[in-house]
């Protein structure tokens, strides 16, 4: 009998046993389980930190982009500026060079007449003593010429210098009869008549 029940005992232990090893081999299935899928996690999220780094590397390169787009933009438009300004003054003193031509073409013709009383007061009729002769001598001496010759004249250019010069000469070519008018032909860059010749000046 006490051999029996020793052997019953036996087996229920081997059977306990079995159990428990079932048991720890499945423990043992499971961390395997989970220490792969925590390795591959760590994968992904190291290749997410690489996709990460990349995008914000990328976007750092973009907005630099962009800053020296907007320093480009705001060159050009600040050039576009001064140019729109310095074509603004150029038309200003155009128009107030072409305002006063017809003025300039109207009292050419006193030439360099002896003006008295207030300048202020002057007028065509009233105020303005005219000395012919004079008028003609000094245009001799000073190689201007005569206020006949003005009246002919399409364009009245004040000023011989080189801005005046270049301006008839321009005009010349065009075909337009211009008249330039000098006070002093004896500075250094006042451009004498037979220069201005071949423009038809």
């Amino acid at each position: 009998m006490l051999g029996e029940e020793i052997e019953a005992d036996t087996l229920c232990l081997q059977r306990e046993l079995l159990k428990l090893h079932t048991e720890n081999v499945k423990i043992l299935k499971n961390q395997v389980r989970l220490v792969k899928e925590k390795d591959e996690a760590i994968k992904q999220l190291q290749e997410r930190d690489k996709i990460i780094t990349k995008l914000v590397k990328e976007k750092d390169e973009t907005i630099k982009q962009f800053e020296e787009r907007d320093e480009i933009i705001t060159k050009l438009v600040k050039e576009k500026d001064e140019a729109n300004q310095q074509l603004k003054q150029k038309k200003e003193m155009v128009e107030k060079c072409m305002a006063i031509m017809p003025e300039a073409s109207k009292y050419m013709k006193l030439g360099m007449k002896e003006i008295k009383g207030d300048w202020n007061e002057v007028t065509d009729s009233s105020l303005v003593h005219v000395k012919s002769n004079e008028c003609d001598k000094k245009s001799s001496e000073n190689g201007i010429c005569s206020h006949k010759a003005a009246e002919s004249a399409e364009v009245i250019i004040v000023g011989a210098g080189v801005a005046g010069a270049a301006l008839a000469y321009t005009l010349g070519k065009d075909g337009r009869r211009v008249h330039v008018i000098e006070r002093d032909l004896s500075e250094p860059d006042r451009i004498v008549g037979e220069l201005l010749q071949p423009g038809d000046i």
